[in-house]
């Protein structure tokens, strides 16, 4: 530990010292682009950039959930009356629960490595109003998560839980929940003129096209319907049964913190307001008793329909997922917990360990083709992340890490031949509404990459236009990420490369033959340079390099177990209808 005090700073409401130096959890709290000059300045190193320390965490906080969760299913059974398994209650509150935990979890290392190795004067913390960070549900649970009110909250609680000496420094603002109307008068007026619904197949938010969906209706014997959904203004009686929460006792220390302060967090949803919720369900169109209950989505946030499904479960009714994305391909990724809630999932081709996995196909381009005519340049795909620490991956989840993936891609675009750089467009994707949350910091890619690179254009797009769907126009498709466009385009046979940083690519081990042999036939890059030399050298003949034998058997060998594209509308149907009956 150093000898000389620090002053700690996590949030940009704490005040800096002039007489000691100052301790700073992360380069997030100064502007993102503001350069650390000030001697009187020092910036913890973020505790993930070790890989291993984050592979280790990861596979700590999966037994901390195990642990809290069947404590939080005794007091939700017994709060509720009910005998629900662990099966039925994890689908209402793993996403909850697993992102609150790892959320917490990061933000106690960072302070409790601190508090290790510097000697700190007293730390100002803020208070904030009681149950001020009680969510309505949780989707506004992961909303607070990206706040910077909810982060001086927790990061407040942990200083004083790990016994900090500090002083409390009032805060006169209130964080700005979501505002929700309630719907219930038009449901039930709806509900006047609608007939009972009876079919056996739930379809809801899946991510099938439209025409898909209303064909796999047919299939399935039902037309396709346009669901409703139960919003609910929030319940302001805070019940004293969340004082039990405290009780709980854990010989882990961050596990019992979390218990600690679960009165706090865990949203009106699954305790007062789940009542009011499972009585109004009845006025919307949703089946009656459905046999299957499918989605790609609302098994997240939708906590009206995890309620309908855990009770329906109850019932003898099974749900059905599918993967909608890049996902189970890495070490960090979260499907660990969508498996666990529900009865069959579907993926996009890749097989894994596990009784209720089914390999299918990509469900975004079925059926879909693209030709190109006078293709020109190319068309680079990155994405504008958090800089303030947020959601697990396996990409940039704070500036720290961003400034890795800035600077790989930065150094791939300086080595392009100006020529091949004048016919580049980049297209950018925000993780987030910039408006809606102005602390994170999305346009610190955009903003340098327009001022540096002044011949490059710039699209801005969202998840409704997909690489893919815009590959037509261009030679080749670069990615910058191991994620959905890499995984659409290679399945389509488009050309197309990943160029990534190795801190972004942490495959499991039963899919590294797949990825390997895409490594050695140059469709993934780790070094930009030698990337950019590539690009250079083969833009121009790209068709002829694409198809060459070798090349083709490993893309083939690839999508074959990882990510397969599925041409016949028809006979995709077929086997689709045939899964979700049998």
């Amino acid at each position: 530990m150093s000898k000389k005090k620090y002053n700690l700073i996590f949030s940009n409401k704490n005040k800096f010292s002039k007489k000691y130096k100052n301790i700073l959890t992360g380069r997030w709290i100064l502007k993102f682009n503001q350069e650390i000059k000030n001697s009187n300045i020092e910036i913890y190193k973020y505790h993930w950039l070790d890989k291993k320390e984050k592979l280790k965490d990861f596979i700590y906080l999966q037994k901390i959930y195990k642990r809290v969760l069947k404590k939080l299913i005794l007091i939700l059974n017994n709060f509720h009356s009910k005998e629900f398994s662990e099966k039925h209650w994890e689908l209402l509150i793993f996403y909850f629960l697993e992102n609150y935990i790892f959320f917490i979890y990061d933000r106690w290392k960072m302070i409790n490595n601190i508090k290790k190795k510097y000697k700190l004067n007293k730390v100002e913390i803020f208070s904030s109003k009681k149950n001020n960070f009680i969510p309505l549900d949780t989707e506004e649970a992961i909303y607070f998560l990206r706040t910077d009110e909810w982060n001086n909250w927790i990061f407040s609680e942990i200083i004083k839980n790990l016994k900090l000496d500090f002083t409390v420094k009032i805060l006169n603002t209130n964080i700005n929940k979501v505002k929700k109307k309630s719907n219930l008068k038009k449901l039930k007026f709806q509900k006047l003129f609608t007939p009972q619904n009876n079919q056996k197949y739930f379809l809801k938010n899946l991510s099938f096209s439209r025409y898909y969906k209303f064909r796999l209706n047919l299939k399935l014997g039902q037309m396709a319907k346009t669901y409703d959904d139960l919003v609910i203004e929030d319940n302001k009686k805070i019940s004293y049964t969340r004082k039990i929460f405290k009780s709980l006792q854990s010989n882990d220390q961050f596990e019992q913190f979390i218990y600690k302060i679960m009165p706090s967090i865990l949203p009106t949803s699954f305790l007062e307001n789940y009542k009011k919720i499972q009585q109004n369900l009845k006025f919307l169109n949703w089946p009656v008793n459905p046999k299957i209950i499918f989605t790609s989505y609302d098994h997240y946030s939708n906590d009206p329909f995890k309620i309908f499904t855990l009770n329906k479960l109850n019932s003898g009714s099974k749900l059905f997922l599918l993967q909608h994305g890049h996902q189970y391909h890495n070490k960090f990724c979260n499907n660990f917990y969508e498996i666990r809630v529900c009865d069959k999932y579907f993926t996009w081709g890749n097989k894994f360990k596990g009784k209720n996995l089914d390999p299918l196909y990509i469900s975004s381009n079925i059926g879909k083709k693209i030709n190109k005519n006078d293709a020109r340049g190319i068309l680079i795909s990155f994405v504008e992340w958090a800089k303030t620490p947020w959601k697990l991956q396996d990409f940039p989840r704070e500036i720290e890490t961003y400034d890795i993936y800035k600077k790989h891609l930065f150094g791939f675009l300086n080595n392009l031949k100006k020529d091949v750089l004048n016919e580049t467009t980049a297209k950018c994707y925000r993780v987030t509404e910039t408006k809606k949350f102005p602390n994170l910091g999305f346009d610190y890619i955009s903003k340098d990459l327009k001022t540096k690179y002044k011949k490059v254009k710039y699209i801005l797009t969202d998840k409704r236009k997909r690489g893919f769907e815009m590959s037509d126009k261009f030679k080749l498709l670069i990615e910058t990420t191991n994620s959905t466009g890499f995984l659409e385009s290679l399945s389509m046979n488009i050309p197309v490369i990943l160029v990534t940083s190795k801190d972004f690519f942490t495959i499991k081990n039963e899919y590294k033959k797949y990825y390997d042999s895409l490594l050695k036939n140059d469709l993934i890059f780790f070094d930009n340079i030698k990337a950019a030399k590539f690009v250079n050298s083969n833009l121009n003949n790209i068709e002829k390099w694409w198809y060459d034998k070798k090349r083709q058997k490993s893309i083939k060998f690839f999508c074959k177990n990882m990510c397969k594209q599925e041409m016949n509308l028809e006979k995709s149907l077929d086997l689709m209808s045939k899964k979700i009956i049998n």
